[in-house]
């Protein structure tokens, strides 16, 4: 009798935990259905590199990483950090598998030359991207491309962990290739911290086809 009781405890404590796991589930699905994305067509005809890969013409909605309704390109110059940079994400992030970190001063360039590569990495079919922006005014914005369509959402910091959960569950699709850009993390700032342990989970569920590269500031980053 003992032993029955014991499993039939077993059995509703298994219950319990499927039910729960069930609703959270559920409530995460309804996360997504109710935030309210800014969406718009790609027009791409004019993406990518000019002049023999010495220029690089950016949509403006890429530009920053997070804007959208804005017209018109941005023509960058392919300098040397450029290029290096490129060729990171290209070979030892998207090819090799290899988990990003771009580490360097604000405003010396990372985040716009890593949104020029997703940019033209959204332009290929396989590719499903994304960037997540931690804004130092305590926001952090979404931006999705994928299917010829650009989509934007920002939300404040106390629901961005489970946001952005919500949404990996129903962004990721098994018959693409997926990257993700954390942008502007912070070390020891609990909400980045808290995201770059989310995309690193989802990102170690399947490495074969997930590539997650983090840009912060070198200090940010020091004694890491």
């Amino acid at each position: 009798k003992d032993e029955a009781l014991r499993k039939d405890k077993e059995a509703l404590r298994k219950k319990d935990e499927a039910l729960r796991k069930e609703k959270e589930a559920l409530g995460k699905k309804e996360v997504v259905a109710n935030l309210s994305w800014t969406e718009t067509v790609l027009d791409l005809t004019f993406a990518g590199y000019k002049e023999n890969r010495k220029l690089f013409c950016l949509l403006l909605s890429f530009a920053g990483g997070v804007s959208s309704g804005q017209a018109g390109w941005t023509v960058l110059y392919c300098r040397k950090g450029f290029e290096e940079q490129w060729r990171f994400l290209e070979d030892d992030v998207c090819k090799e598998g290899s988990m990003g970190w771009i580490v360097g001063p604000p405003g010396t360039g990372k985040t716009t030359t890593t949104m020029s590569f997703m940019q033209s990495l959204s332009i290929e079919r396989e590719w499903r991207v994304m960037c997540v922006r931690l804004w130092r005014r305590g926001s952090v914005k979404f931006l999705q491309v994928a299917d010829g369509k650009h989509r934007v959402f920002q939300t404040d910091i106390v629901r961005a962990a489970d946001i952005l959960f919500a949404i990996l569950r129903g962004w990721t699709r098994s018959d693409r290739k997926h990257f993700i850009s954390l942008d502007g993390f912070l070390q020891g700032v609990q909400i980045a911290e808290a995201l770059y342990s989310i995309c690193l989970s989802w990102r170690d569920d399947d490495r074969e086809n997930r590539r997650l590269v983090v840009t912060t500031s070198m200090s940010s980053r020091g004694k890491s």
